[in-house]
């Protein structure tokens, strides 16, 4: 008997575990396991909508192939244990995830009782090389191995015990933060693989152009973050589809198809290299900062009075999407503007990134308030950011219904409105130039061992070509 665990990798292209266990045994089991949330306070509803969903397409999957998907609750070795108890020997196939316990609890349990395991890469994950440049090489050379394709077969005991019967919904029936998309991305293979080839197809022409603005890219971009956090689909199926487009289009495409490419290299440089002292690194005091519950929920709601902090916040609230540009500014106005703790405002992100990766998400923000080594705090103006990528204020309009009427001279500063007191809209939560000199003053004193001068880069806009690492794959 083979088990397939399947996590973050709910799939049957370009699966190698699922591949690899239905060649070598009779009958197969492919389990998903929902393991307890404790400790997971970033796990919110939209989280549990979107694997769900994902579950629901791999079990049409896996019926299409004459199978079918179990799913159990507990932790995985309570399902070790009652496996072993129920038919004896079997051997457990998986995908590694990155920088886990449970990969190692695992592997010492079937180890203890003589088992076999076959633990494999997901694609775009390798063995840690002794250098970034070693693994690019690497990952490059993945990217060109063919795609493992579907089983033709999976063979399911016709009997299996009540604990592996549970459904879907009820094994995910946990109680989380939140409330349910109704205006995002819809989770699962099939929706990941349509959104791959609806973005090669139809989107990619103007890719590069507008990637960094708030709505435009909404439209252009590839939208895969979720799919790719999820495993709904590999970073080398979309690679190989690029790739394939590539053989037959214009040099501008082609140029449009190699950005594409690059951006799933460095999400998974970021995967890969995340630092296991980040959290620890990060981790410093935030005595200095502001634990205002108002402010926090002003800024977490939308109503900051900042109209591109607000359309941004309202934006993910809504979809759960947000462009990288929008991400580091709105992050940024709550950690290094308005001084809040950046831990808090870390986790109420958390709950409404539908492509939220734990450990990199906490490094991202540890950098961005400066708390994880970094030598520079870039410091983002909310007004000049709007005024340079939503100069028409459409974005704004789009998600702040309030100001739908104001004059785009107005657009970005509606507090300088004459008929702003009637748009009830929020008078604005802080001066943000009087902010930014305050937070420049506050923060170079949390560095008094470096020159203020090398310390703060005040950033004037997001029309720079920053590596984007995490956060959001566009």
């Amino acid at each position: 008997m083979n088990i397939v665990w399947f996590r973050k990798d709910l799939r049957i292209h370009d699966h190698r575990p699922l591949a690899e266990a239905c060649a070598s045994a009779e009958e197969v089991i492919p389990l998903y396991i929902a393991e307890p949330l404790s400790g997971r306070k970033e796990v919110s509803r939209r989280h549990i909508q979107f694997a769900a969903e994902g579950l629901e397409q791999l079990d049409e999957g896996l019926r299409g192939l004459g199978g079918r998907l179990f799913a159990a609750q507990g932790t995985i070795i309570d399902i070790l244990e009652e496996l072993l108890k129920r038919y004896g020997d079997f051997s457990l196939f998986f995908h590694l995830e990155y920088d886990t316990d449970t990969d190692r609890l695992a592997a010492e349990w079937m180890v203890s009782k003589g088992l076999s395991f076959y633990p494999f890469h997901p694609p775009g994950q390798l063995e840690k090389p002794k250098s970034k440049s070693r693994f690019r090489k690497l990952w490059q050379e993945s990217m060109l191995e063919e795609l493992t394709d579907p089983p033709a077969a999976v063979r399911v005991p016709e009997k299996v015990p009540d604990f592996l019967n549970l459904s879907v919904q009820k094994a995910l029936g946990m109680k989380v933060k939140g409330e349910a998309i109704r205006f995002g991305q819809n989770g699962g293979e099939k929706r990941g693989i349509e959104t791959l080839e609806f973005f090669i197809g139809e989107q990619l022409a103007n890719y590069e152009k507008n990637y960094q603005k708030p709505l435009a890219s909404s439209f252009s971009s590839s939208r895969l973050s979720p799919y790719l956090a999820y495993g709904n689909i590999s970073p080398r199926l979309a690679y190989h589809e690029a790739a394939k487009k590539a053989e037959n289009c214009t040099e501008t495409e082609k140029q449009q198809l190699s950005l594409f490419q690059s951006k799933l290299l460095e999400r998974s440089e970021a995967l890969q290299w995340q630092e296991k002292e980040t959290q620890a690194n990060a981790a410093d005091s935030n005595s200095s900062r502001a634990h205002d519950a108002e402010l926090l929920e002003k800024w977490r709601t939308g109503n900051t009075g900042i109209p591109s902090v607000d359309a941004s916040m309202r934006c993910l609230r809504k979809t759960g999407w947000l462009n990288y540009s929008s991400r580091r500014m709105l992050a940024g106005f709550a950690c290094n503007i308005l001084l809040l703790d950046w831990e808090k405002a870390a986790l109420e992100l958390a709950l409404l990134f539908l492509d939220h990766e734990p450990a990199v998400h906490m490094k991202e923000m540890g950098i961005l308030a400066g708390k994880s080594g970094s030598k520079t705090v870039k410091i983002i103006d909310p007004v000049k950011w709007g005024k340079e990528l939503d100069t028409d204020g459409s974005f704004i309009r789009r998600y702040v219904p309030e100001l739908k009427d104001v004059d785009t001279a107005y657009i970005h500063e509606p507090w300088l409105y004459p008929g702003f007191f009637q748009l009830g809209y929020p008078a604005p939560i802080c001066d943000v130039r009087k902010a930014i000199k305050q937070a420049k003053r506050q923060i170079a004193d949390q560095k008094k061992d470096q020159k203020p001068k090398d310390i703060l880069k005040s950033k004037k806009a997001a029309l720079e070509s920053e590596e984007q690492l995490t956060w959001d794959f566009d």
